[in-house]
């Protein structure tokens, strides 16, 4: 009689997990929100991706600085994208002039830009579980 019951909550499982939700943007104005712009869009992200911000930097000799030219924001499907920001752009200026860097930093949370979060419907499924396998002493 358990084992069904078991199998049964195990099986309904995936039902409750909710995919992440990231911010896309590609353009000029993606270094902050601005409702007005057409390039800030939200999406949902395939099972398994974190969501991701990446400001691609280069190197100025003339002026001696670094100068962020673009930032892009999506749902990363890289495997190497932690959720910890990149340091690649923190070795010395020099050695990105002319081909410029990406500091990426990678997140997983709704809207952070996290891997799809579990619901409150699955952890009450899995609270109810446990109090009748604990009822059922099995």
């Amino acid at each position: 009689m358990i084992i069904p019951l078991i199998f049964t909550f195990i099986s309904i499982f995936p039902a409750f997990i909710v995919s992440l939700q990231c911010w896309n943007c590609v353009g000029t104005d993606c270094d902050m929100y601005r409702a007005s712009s057409k390039n800030w869009e939200l999406v949902t992200c395939p099972e398994g991706s974190v969501c991701q911000k990446t400001d691609f930097l280069f190197y100025s000799n003339q002026k001696n600085q670094s100068i962020e030219s673009n930032t892009i924001r999506s749902c990363s499907y890289e495997t190497g994208c932690t959720w910890d920001r990149s340091k690649s752009c923190q070795k010395s200026p020099v050695e990105y002039a002319g081909r410029g860097c990406a500091d990426r930093f990678c997140c997983g949370k709704d809207k952070c830009n996290g891997a799809g979060k579990v619901s409150t419907i699955f952890v009450v499924a899995m609270f109810s579980c446990s109090i009748i396998v604990a009822l059922l002493g099995v």
